[in-house]
């Protein structure tokens, strides 16, 4: 068994395949056709650019020429082989198939990984989104409530100042003694109340 291997020019891995000895000039001729600018290695070792040419020149010239040459041809006496060309054809048509159906399962996996990417970057803004909403909802509900404890702090002084008014209103010592005027006395009296909050 050999190990075939296919990298790109920057050395990344595309594949590796393991072979039959009998069949590695099919795979190298098969990976050169599917890859045609790319690095081939058998068994670590790097396939040198002359052979890859004369492969390439073949494939030019027709597969079927190819695949035949690639393959021992027999004496008449011996029986045929089982793995004459339209053997080592129907293995290459099948590493093509192999090697599409990879190929499409990889680009299905990046086509999910950017979907799922795209989906939990949405996630994630609408949740920046609606932070922001709340954020901006609560500014205003302690802008109204402050407003509002505003009001009533108005309201509660604006309440003891009438009732002050009603007490500075009501009979006083000078109106005891008779005298119906409002004196300087009195209303100072209301002012200090009013500050100082006595009853």
């Amino acid at each position: 068994m050999r190990k075939l291997v296919v990298s790109s020019d920057g050395g990344a891995f595309i594949t590796g395949i393991d072979v039959e000895e009998h069949d590695l000039a099919g795979g190298v001729a098969t990976c050169v056709r599917l890859f045609p600018e790319s690095s081939i290695y058998i068994d670590g070792r790097l396939v040198d650019d002359e052979t890859v040419a004369t492969i390439k020149a073949a494939l030019a010239a027709g597969i079927g020429a190819a695949m035949t040459e690639s393959v021992p041809t027999q004496p008449a006496s011996q029986p045929a082989s089982p793995q004459g060309p339209e053997m080592v054809q129907d293995y290459n048509e099948t590493l093509q198939r192999v090697f599409t159906d990879v190929r499409k399962h990889h680009v299905e996996v990046l086509r999910d990984m950017a979907e799922s990417t795209r989906m939990i970057g949405r996630v994630l803004i609408e949740r920046e989104r609606e932070f922001a909403d709340e954020a901006a909802r609560q500014r205003e509900l302690t802008r109204k409530s402050l407003a509002d404890i505003d009001l009533l702090g108005r309201s509660v002084k604006a309440t003891e100042f009438t009732n002050v008014l009603a007490v500075v209103g009501a009979p006083n010592e000078a109106r005891a003694r008779g005298s119906d005027n409002v004196t300087i006395g009195d209303l100072w009296t209301g002012f200090k109340r009013i500050f100082t909050g006595e009853r």
